[in-house]
């Protein structure tokens, strides 16, 4: 059970990775399509790999305008609930290029066992409405998108 907790642990790391340097191949290996994000009540599933990168795209964007440059993501719970389905939870806090504290929020995790392996199927930011000023960090299809770079 251990050795599936440590995995799961570095799983949340490499999507964590993936999503700071918007390794969209990385990402694509790491969550199940359908994707669904919970926000504010709100069901958003992405059912393939160009609406994931959209995103991404928009989630960095937003993180740009807000002037962040880092983030510190705290796995705070990994648990196995069954065999092929545990729950994780992780704390992230924005900071500015200053190293100034601009922001946190809460997300929970939904990780699912296929035949290739562990995936992420849900994510449940809590807090980041509240954190981002009520803004959704989601894409409109009809959008257009340049994404920012993040150092």
């Amino acid at each position: 059970m251990l050795e599936i907790q440590a995995n799961l642990r570095a799983l949340l790391e490499r999507y964590h990775d993936a999503l700071i340097s918007s390794d969209m191949g990385a990402l694509q290996s790491l969550v199940q399509f359908p994707f669904v994000i919970l926000d504010r009540g709100r069901v958003h599933k992405i059912d393939s790999p160009e609406l994931l990168h959209r995103d991404i795209a928009m989630l960095r964007k937003t993180y740009f305008e807000r002037g962040v440059s880092r983030l510190k993501r705290t796995i705070e719970l990994v648990h196995v609930t069954g065999t092929s389905e545990a729950i994780a939870a992780t704390h992230s806090e924005a900071y500015d290029a200053q190293g100034r504290f601009l922001t946190e929020w809460d997300s929970t995790y939904l990780l699912i066992r296929e035949f290739q392996g562990w995936k992420i199927a849900k994510v449940n930011g809590t807090d980041q409405s509240r954190a981002w000023g009520g803004r959704v960090c989601h894409s409109d299809p009809g959008q257009a998108i340049t994404e920012p770079s993040l150092s």
